[in-house]
């Protein structure tokens, strides 16, 4: 991975997606930035009076893949 370059180039080393209980979660996790000491954090539903985005929470949201018949 890029490293020290925080930037759209990078994106793909800003989120992972882990094990979870019976399912998965997504988390937040800019391991491209060294100097930063910014901890992984779990990728959950916030609500509020606009909707439901994404948000950075102690509660992640559970996700679950189906595979596609070809």
């Amino acid at each position: 991975p890029l490293r020290n370059n925080p930037g759209s180039q990078t994106i793909s080393n800003w989120f992972k997606i882990e094990k979870y209980e019976d399912a998965y979660k997504m988390v937040y996790c800019p391991s491209v930035c060294n100097y930063c000491n910014y901890p992984c954090s779990d990728i959950g539903i916030y609500q509020d009076q606009y909707g439901n985005p994404l948000a950075l929470t102690s509660e992640p949201y559970k996700v679950q893949f189906q595979r596609v018949q070809s």
